[in-house]
């Protein structure tokens, strides 16, 4: 996939107006295990997002996937697959 072939979808993406019903409060009180993960090529963005939600949660594990990006679970589903085995293998 050509990573131009959304551009299009940026501007729309960065002007979205409606408020999101989940806040950092809200999250800090989800006591389920949790695991988050991204790629070590993950856009700043991305990394960003993942990492503040990890530290916003008690009991999370936060995994980082070597050599690969945000797209992984469309681009390799089995690879994907195979991670959450793995995260799930580990009684979180």
């Amino acid at each position: 996939m050509n990573p131009g072939s959304k551009a299009y979808t940026l501007t729309h993406q960065l002007n979205q107006q409606e408020q999101p019903a989940i806040n950092a409060e809200l999250v800090s009180k989800i006591s389920a295990p949790i695991v988050i993960g991204y790629g070590a090529e993950t856009r700043d963005m991305f990394r960003l997002i993942a990492q503040q939600t990890a530290h916003l949660l008690a009991n999370s594990v936060i995994n980082e996937v070597a050599g690969e990006g945000h797209m992984l679970p469309q681009e390799s589903p089995e690879k994907f697959s195979t991670h959450i085995k793995l995260a799930l293998g580990h009684g979180l």
